[in-house]
């Protein structure tokens, strides 16, 4: 009878626990949403036009084979817009995120600012 009580409080203290990661994960799921959504309101316009004087495209490719590019304003970007793009419309935590250029020669990783 004595092991029952044991093992039914084990369990009862490993459903609290699951339960409580899981809000937690629900409350960093939806920090993460509202970042993005911040994140996308404050990205500067991409320029437009034919001309690329003071434009530099970046292009991206996914491990999944997907690719994409956006052009920003050369003098007014910095690596963390590039990061603040993956994570507000590829959906990739910027944190966790490591660019590298074609050949691997430099690698990027997201800075914080403060």
């Amino acid at each position: 009878m004595n092991d029952d009580k044991v093992r039914e409080e084990k369990t009862k203290q490993e459903m609290q626990l699951k339960k409580e990661e899981e809000e937690k994960e629900q409350l960093r799921v939806q920090q993460m949403e509202e970042r993005r959504k911040e994140l996308l309101e404050s990205l500067p316009n991409e320029p437009e036009g034919a001309s690329s004087e003071g434009i530099i495209t970046i292009a991206l490719r996914f491990t999944n084979g997907k690719r994409d590019q956006r052009r920003f304003l050369s003098g007014e970007t910095f690596m963390n817009d590039v990061f603040n793009w993956i994570d507000a419309v590829h959906g990739l935590e910027r944190e966790k995120v490591e660019l590298s250029t074609m050949n691997g020669a430099r690698t990027f990783a997201y800075a914080e600012q403060g």
